[in-house]
């Protein structure tokens, strides 16, 4: 994946975190609403051949699996499939 479409991705991720936290959903678990933002876009490559997109969020818990799950709902309905979502304080 390019650079520049890394960059887009990431511009992508920060619009998909707006549109969860406007769209009234019940996330559970610990997130600052106030300071969320896509850290990092990034191709990854494992040993096994197998490469995906992942993003990277800032200011939410590790756990908070039902934010991530509806931020990759968010970015599949904006045209990016298949995107691997990890949050991190």
């Amino acid at each position: 994946m390019s650079e520049n479409k890394l960059k887009r991705l990431r511009r992508a991720t920060d619009d998909a975190i707006g549109a969860v936290e406007m769209s009234g959903l019940q996330i559970h678990g610990a997130v600052n609403w106030a300071d969320l933002h896509c850290l990092q876009a990034a191709w990854v490559s494992t040993d096994d051949g197998y490469s995906y997109a992942e993003v990277t969020i800032e200011e939410a818990s590790p756990d908070a699996v039902e934010f991530q799950h509806a931020v990759e709902m968010e970015l599949a309905r904006r045209g990016w499939p298949d995107i691997h979502v990890v949050t991190e304080w």
